[in-house]
């Protein structure tokens, strides 16, 4: 079988459909083929466990779960069978994971989905599937329970349109999870499992030899919501906690589940959920027991997506009383008395020196650039080994929405251990900090951010064990802060309205505590150059790879303009000719010089802003010269302040000699959400609303184009932080947003 896809490993899976076969690429046909053999990643904190542990990583998936596998096969099997055919409607008895990973699959596939399902999903999950076009049936207390009447609507009603997948289907694909665990690991002495029929696995055939241990919970399990932690998450009535795992004969209690889930997030940096923490903490336990040459693998399903309004809430854990997770109370507070000078900071100015050679490539640097890394190891040391090497997918659907003929490829960015294109800076900042012995180990880092860089920092902060604060608006969502904190970080909010040269600003607070707290580091996204190097060395050198150096546009987000120069600076030394577009929401001065209205993000300071803004908060201070498709000179003006890391570009040169031309664009946020929806529900790209902002500008872009133009756009997050925001009809329409 030919290769199309590498992380490390071949591409056994696929889609119904044919694949994509172009010569030289290495890219995915659609998101299915991105469903990859996931990395083992080994624990190195556990107490009292000499033996090696390691995490088989299924939430890295790109529907977030182990489900992503049997969703895809279970219908490639019913497909070739003749059981499913074109037209018809899949009818599945379980909401969650499970059900997310059927709508992806049935996405791509273009089949309907109809979900019948209890109570327990929150919002956000309800708002994810209702999004990606299944049909939702909520049933309480029907005798027999979801399953049978879903069966009973399928078989005694006759639709001979619609197909009932039993759940049980799932269990019967782990043997290939299980060969893999085998066939990557020099031994293994004992996997556990999560399952969800405790039985599964006694004729399920499969290399492994050692001891199974199979993780359950019973049926009747209900999983409580707080109303105080994420309110549109929650569901209408309050649940109990009472509950329990099974482990073989043995008995988890659920809290342990939680409180090793969140402990897992915090000092090792796995973002898994309540499964994976009760596997996890069976495994402990019996890890304690085995010599130092044992190994032991868990299988962690699925991620912290669908817990947002539970464990992984702090309020929620205060509500319960789950003592034994760690939170940090300890929320340090700058002094009203300072020193003025240590507000004396100049974000458009970059740390370090990039410049060009006598050949014309960007040699010139403070810092020693890192090799290509091609593919993703299938062992990992740690979890920050699962940044990079992000897949690249063709769209199929969305693009002849719009009559477009150019092919378009997208780097999902979301597919990141973190979730984000930040972990990549988040990773290359602290790598940099260290080799340049300013960052050591017991200090405190120290960052402004809107979110996504928080919670990148935060991920590696918890791997490396330094000790994070992350500094940001009151008007980021709750879900990013969510995250935040669930790993081991601590949040201080700062006022919306305050500009950045204030000293109540988030840039102004984080100043002012690192000159209070010893040992603490800002390593500012805005000037490092570890911002753009992440991108130079690695992510432009991902898509160069996998399009085979043919590319004619890349669009990308501006931002703190990290990604958008060190993309367009690679990219440019390989391929002259390729046009660089970057991409700002409407109401920019970035993307628009002769704006402004700014009254949309006015409007939002005491909310949260859907689609942030180039920097923000930030100043006016740049011009630079721009040349796309027409070669027409377009004079660009930042919001409030362009960074260090897009001022790399030239800095003052660039006005007289523009040696990185990159096109500015804008585009409306009812547009990038409702092309986000459009990702979601045809194309199964689980993204957030950024992406929906750069495929909107790449089909503008594409139209008109001939057949053989390659539009390559990045994703840069996904959809955990948005759950109940644009996936949301409510929060639409309360908007104006008429969908």
């Amino acid at each position: 079988m030919k290769q199309l896809f590498t992380f490390g490993w071949p591409f056994t899976g696929g889609s119904i459909s044919n694949r994509l076969s172009v010569a030289g690429m290495k890219v995915a046909a659609n998101v299915l083929e991105a469903i990859e053999k996931s990395p083992l990643v080994k624990l190195n904190k556990l107490d009292g466990v000499k033996c090696s542990v390691y995490a088989k990583c299924e939430y890295l998936n790109p529907g977030g779960s182990a489900f992503d596998r049997a969703a895809l096969k279970v219908l490639q099997k019913a497909s070739s069978t003749g059981k499913l055919r074109e037209g018809m409607t899949v009818v599945i008895a379980r909401g969650g994971s499970y059900a997310i990973s059927f709508a992806m699959a049935c996405a791509v596939l273009k089949y309907k989905l109809m979900v019948v399902t209890d109570d327990r999903d929150g919002a956000g999950v309800v708002n994810l599937l209702t999004t990606m076009g299944a049909e939702l049936v909520r049933v309480r207390q029907h005798e027999g329970g979801v399953r049978h009447f879903a069966i009973q609507y399928v078989h005694e009603e006759g639709h001979k349109d619609r197909l009932y997948i039993d759940e049980a289907e799932y269990d019967t694909y782990l043997s290939e999870i299980l060969d893999e665990i085998v066939d990557t690991l020099p031994k293994c002495d004992a996997i556990f499992v999560p399952m969800i029929h405790e039985d599964s696995t006694k004729a399920l055939p499969h290399k492994f030899t050692g001891k199974l241990m199979r993780v359950t919970r019973p049926k009747d399990v209900n999983y409580p919501r707080a109303p105080t932690a994420v309110p549109d998450l929650a569901t209408q009535e309050e649940l109990g906690c009472d509950s329990e795992f099974i482990v073989n004969d043995e008995i988890i209690i659920v809290q342990e589940a939680y409180v090793m889930a969140r402990w897992l997030s915090a000092h090792e940096g796995l973002m898994v959920g309540a499964s994976s923490g009760a596997a996890i903490k069976a495994a402990v336990e019996y890890a304690k027991h085995q010599s130092v040459d044992a190994i032991v693998a868990v299988l962690c399903i699925d991620g912290i997506r669908n817990y947002l309004d539970h464990f992984v809430d702090n309020a929620w854990i205060n509500e319960y009383r789950l003592r034994h997770v760690e939170l940090n109370k300890d929320k340090p507070k700058p002094k009203d008395t300072y020193d003025p000078s240590v507000l004396v900071y100049d974000p458009t100015t970059l740390a370090g020196e990039w410049e060009k050679d006598n050949t014309g490539h960007w040699s010139k640097c403070t810092y020693t650039f890192k090799p290509y890394r091609q593919e993703r190891p299938g062992v990992m040391g740690n979890v920050l080994e699962a940044v990079g090497n992000t897949p690249l997918v063709r769209l199929n659907t969305v693009p002849k929405m719009h009559g477009v003929d150019a092919q378009i490829y997208v780097k999902c960015e979301y597919m990141n251990s973190g979730g984000s294109i930040k972990d990549r800076i988040a990773c290359r900042m602290i790598e940099l900090a260290e080799s340049a012995g300013i960052l050591k180990p017991g200090m405190t880092i120290i960052e402004p951010t809107s979110g996504n860089t928080g919670i990148g920092l935060a991920l590696a902060a918890a791997v490396k064990g330094y000790k994070c604060i992350i500094v940001m608006p009151y008007k980021m969502s709750k879900e990013k802060a969510l995250a935040i904190e669930a790993l081991g970080a601590t949040i201080i909010r700062t006022p919306n309205e305050a500009g950045f040269d204030s000293p109540d600003s988030h840039i102004g607070v984080s100043l002012r505590l690192q000159a209070e707290i010893p040992g603490s580091i800002v390593l500012d996204q805005y000037r490092n150059l570890g911002n753009p190097m992440a991108h130079y060395e690695q992510t432009a050198e991902e898509i160069l790879d996998a399009m085979d150096d043919k590319i004619d546009y890349v669009v990308v987000g501006t931002g703190t303009g990290g990604s958008a120069t060190g993309i367009a600076m690679k990219i440019k030394e390989r391929i002259p000719t390729c046009q660089i577009v970057g991409v700002d929401p409407e109401g920019s001065i970035l993307a628009d010089p002769t704006q402004t209205d700014t009254s949309f993000y006015e409007s939002l300071r005491h909310s949260s802003v859907e689609v942030r803004r180039l920097g923000e908060p930030q100043t006016s201070c740049l011009t630079i010269n721009c040349h796309f498709r027409s070669r027409e000179s377009v004079t660009i003006s930042c919001l409030e302040f362009s960074s260090g890391t897009l001022l790399i570009c030239g800095r003052s040169r660039l006005i007289e000699n523009p040696v990185l031309p990159i096109f500015a664009t804008s585009c409306s946020n009812i547009e990038s959400f409702e092309t986000a929806r459009a990702l979601i529900q045809h194309e199964g790209l689980l993204c957030g609303g950024s992406s929906g902002s750069n495929t909107y500008a790449a089909i503008q872009i594409a139209k008109g184009l001939p057949a053989d133009k390659r539009i390559v756009v990045v994703l840069p997050d996904g959809v955990r932080n948005y759950l109940t925001k644009f996936l949301s009809d409510d929060w639409m329409f309360i908007r104006g947003y008429h969908l």
